[in-house]
């Protein structure tokens, strides 16, 4: 065998890992296949990219073995089945995690035939109905059906998904929460901040620039609250966002930074006073889960994934997406004392290190998997 793909005799597991982009914040990259290759004593994870690799921002990849598909299903097949070869050789049991519903069809068609289809998995992000597109669903529906078991990231995202699909499960289907990497994620210190005057209270907001993110709805706030910056993190309509808050003359109020690694994003998360979310779709979204793990104070709207989270804290203030009512809440939170402001952080930070880990997300996958060799 030309290549043994870094398989080793003393491997315990090998994880394919399914994607059909991968960048800086793709979540099955980062949260699942690099964290297990660092953390999981002798599993290996291997990524499968299988679009083009012009397609995602990801310049380096050599946290764990990526293979760049670029669409090409036969040349895919062939490295499927080389590791198959790898692995029943040296009798070790492969999983195949289907990360990105968008891979489905890739899938597919490199797997068909090789009697894997009891070994796999697919997770569900995000919640169904935020998918309008029909042939999104279709993608999602279909990557559940193909795989064995199909895992939900959220509570919500498993009550929003269609109940005939979860009836065809049976138990082949679970909840899985998600979680943070909470050991690269600096906690806020509130307390080095009592005495100090606070001229302008920072908030945070993370997440792609696009119309279910709801940067709109921030930019009607700020236009009528003083004393306050909002810094949004993320990339991809930037321009658009950007050249509103110019014509509204928000500019000494809003701050876009594009894309971002996670590292700069947890030095930003750390010196902020508050995060905030108006996005009308989420799974389990993780720049929240991070901003608890930040001990940070939160604003979040009225999605049933955010009050999922809000169900275990007192930390996160949920409301409706009205604009007079953000207002008055962005408001109170300038004006809250720093002892509040640290209560109500310290309540973020102790929940999510108490459901919201990377380490008992993985516990979960790993009983999951082990069911499935």
């Amino acid at each position: 065998m030309s290549q043994q793909y870094g398989i080793d005799e003393g491997c315990s597991r090998v994880v394919l890992h399914f994607l059909r982009t991968v960048n800086e914040t793709t979540g099955g990259y980062r949260e699942f296949a690099v964290w297990r290759e660092k953390n999981m004593q002798h599993e290996k994870n291997i990524v499968f990219v299988c679009g083009k690799k012009t397609e995602g921002n990801k310049n380096n990849c050599c946290e764990v073995k990526v293979i760049w598909g670029n669409g090409e299903i036969k040349k895919i097949r062939e490295r499927i089945k080389e590791i198959l070869t790898v692995c029943r050789k040296k009798e070790i049991p492969v999983i195949f995690h289907i990360q990105q519903f968008s891979a489905i069809d890739t899938v597919i068609k490199a797997t068909a035939g090789l009697g894997i289809r009891k070994h796999m998995v697919y997770t569900m992000k995000s919640t169904f109905s935020g998918y309008t597109d029909k042939c999104i669903r279709q993608q999602c529906i279909l990557s559940a059906l193909w795989a064995k078991h199909l895992t939900f990231l959220s509570y919500a995202s498993y009550a929003d998904y269609p109940a005939v699909i979860k009836w065809m499960k049976g138990k082949n289907i679970s909840v899985i929460e998600h979680g943070a990497d909470r050991t690269a994620i600096q906690k806020t210190d509130f307390e080095v901040r009592k005495g100090e005057p606070r001229q302008i209270f920072e908030f945070i907001y993370t997440a792609r620039i696009v119309p279910v993110k709801n940067h709109i709805f921030l930019l009607d706030v700020m236009e009528n609250v003083e004393g306050i910056h909002i810094t949004l993190v993320g990339e991809e309509n930037g321009s658009a966002i950007q050249r509103e808050i110019k014509k509204r003359h928000l500019d000494r109020k809003i701050s876009i930074t594009g894309l971002m690694s996670r590292e700069k994003v947890y030095s930003l998360l750390v010196n902020a006073d508050g995060y905030l979310s108006p996005s009308t779709v989420e799974g389990m979204p993780v720049s929240v889960l991070e901003a608890m793990h930040a001990g940070l104070p939160m604003i979040l709207s009225d999605i049933e994934p955010h009050m999922e989270l809000a169900k275990k804290t007192d930390g996160i203030i949920i409301l409706p997406l009205k604009t007079e009512m953000w207002v008055e809440k962005l408001n109170a939170f300038k004006n809250m004392k720093t002892e509040e402001l640290s209560r109500l952080g310290d309540e973020n930070w102790n929940a999510a290190n108490r459901y919201f880990t990377l380490e008992r997300m993985h516990r979960r996958y790993g009983r999951l998997y082990s069911s499935l060799e």
